[in-house]
């Protein structure tokens, strides 16, 4: 890299002059799949900063799948006693738990750390948690335990952390942090997570506790007033949204269970799944005889613009059925049969019949 006159960049500091010429050089070789070293040169000229000329040394490795190991050491030749050596390894245990150790060494300074974390379910949310201790040369001493909730409605975390040193300085902070969004949209007021880009509310029509998924995962469920704020999208691309309707009644009717929604950026949108329920059954018709009427027949409802078609032992299924007398026709080769259903509430996703289709006349 490399730099002519006054150039500066948006990141510069004020009165900081850049380096002229920069330089990074790397190659890395894998001695076995889960291992491998690195050797690295970096140059920078002097400047108000001052020069440097590092030469690096790494080594990574993995040992399963929840070992990890690190190592490296550096020097810089344009500084005095500048040999750095750092040694670390993370283990992953259950439940997103992990622990650390390392081990660093720079010029007379020394530094050991440990650290334990549990990371929280992005999707479920939850509790989470991070504890730290590190020490050194002159009796310092680092201590810090942090605890995390992510929850429907915000996140919230409080920190303690001391440092003190073997001169007796010491200072103890203690913080509580909180943040969260609030979204009023389709006559609902809706507490949710940080919003950073986009977010969709999901409405059911007021059906509560269905499972909303977005990209096949689970993010919640439907409150009471069938809405769910989903906090995290992504602007200016198609994001698939889905309900689950397993758990849904019997006699519930949807729409389409399934949307792809494509909001802009620093904004949302009403992903709409309309749930509403069947008021209908399943009626069985047969002829004067007794027979079942044929399979294939085309059924229709009095006061309904569709056309049903008749099932195996003459069974057909009608969403919706006015309560009280219902008017039903089948055409039967050239013969237009007639049947009154009469239908209560009660019956809705029962079966019923059977009654006969007399003949009404000629189509």
């Amino acid at each position: 890299m490399r730099t002519y006159g006054d150039y500066l960049d948006l990141g510069s500091v004020r009165g900081v002059t850049l380096p002229k010429r920069q330089l990074h050089a790397s190659v890395s070789v894998a001695l076995t799949p889960r291992q491998s070293v690195s050797l690295t040169y970096a140059r920078q000229d002097a400047s108000i900063l001052g020069g440097s000329r590092i030469l690096s040394l790494g080594y990574n490795a993995s040992f399963g799948s929840r070992v990890s190991l690190f190592a490296n050491a550096f020097r810089d030749r344009d500084q005095a006693q500048s040999l750095g050596l750092y040694l670390g390894v993370i283990v992953n245990l259950d439940h997103r738990i992990s622990v650390s150790l390392s081990a660093s060494r720079y010029g007379d300074a020394n530094t050991l750390a440990a650290s334990a974390s549990q990371s929280i379910d992005y999707d479920k949310g939850g509790f989470g948690w991070n504890v730290l201790a590190d020490g050194g040369n002159a009796g310092y001493r680092h201590d810090l335990g942090r605890l995390d909730y992510q929850g429907s409605y915000g996140d919230v975390s409080a920190q303690v952390e001391h440092s003190s040193t073997a001169a007796g300085s010491s200072f103890t902070t203690r913080s509580l942090y909180a943040t969260g969004s609030l979204v009023l949209m389709d006559g609902a007021l809706l507490a949710s997570r940080p919003i950073s880009d986009a977010f969709a509310v999901v409405t059911t029509n007021g059906t509560p506790d269905v499972p909303v998924l977005r990209e096949n995962r689970v993010v919640g469920d439907t409150s009471s007033g069938g809405h769910l704020l989903i906090p995290d999208l992504l602007s200016y691309n198609a994001n698939h949204l889905a309900i689950d309707t397993l758990n849904l009644p019997v006699d519930a009717e949807v729409e389409t269970d399934h949307l792809d929604v494509v909001p802009r950026g620093r904004s949302g949108v009403l992903a709409r799944f309309p749930v509403s329920r069947y008021q209908g059954a399943v009626v069985v018709l047969q002829d004067e005889q007794g027979r079942p009427l044929p399979v294939g027949t085309a059924i229709t409802l009095q006061g309904d613009t569709a056309t049903y078609t008749l099932g195996y032992d003459g069974q057909v299924f009608f969403p919706h059925l006015q309560p009280g007398g219902n008017v039903i026709s089948a055409k039967v080769g050239d013969i237009l049969c007639m049947a009154h259903i009469e239908f209560s509430t009660k019956n809705t996703m029962q079966t019923m019949g059977p009654y006969t289709c007399k003949p009404g006349g000629t189509p």
